[in-house]
């Protein structure tokens, strides 16, 4: 394969010949994409927009809870507890005579935000294009 900016670590994949090369991808790109959150592009607007609504799941946020950057992982969770309390909690009138929530809504929310991942979305983004170039 012609070596090109995009087709170097697809290469550095595959000149090992110890394991799956497809998994030493993904292996590589999960870990720089957690450190890639916990860096420089937490303080990035469109990153912090994108892991307010996503957030993260229980297997990155462990991750992230590992990194030494303890700070970068608490303003990240700063902003995203307020908007995912808005999400499951929502202000609204009580329309019986309880002020009953609409269950369906609120399971759609929760759901929601337990299959969101910001790190995952980005890994299925670039594996993709991965995949697409192999």
């Amino acid at each position: 394969m012609k070596e090109t900016i995009y087709t170097i670590p697809i290469n550095e994949a595959f000149d090992r010949y110890e394991g799956c090369p497809v998994c030493r991808l993904w292996s590589k790109l999960d870990a720089d994409s957690v450190e890639y959150v916990m860096g420089a592009a937490m303080m990035e607007p469109d990153v912090r927009v994108r892991t307010n609504q996503l957030g993260f799941c229980g297997a990155h946020l462990e991750k992230m809870l590992a990194v030494k950057n303890r700070l970068s992982l608490a303003l990240i969770l700063e902003s995203r507890l307020p908007e995912l309390e808005a999400a499951l909690f929502p202000q609204t009138k009580r329309s019986a005579p309880g002020g009953e929530r609409d269950v369906k809504k609120l399971l759609a929310a929760s759901q929601k935000a337990k299959d969101g991942c910001f790190v995952c979305e980005r890994v299925g983004g670039f594996m993709a294009h991965y995949y697409e170039n192999i």
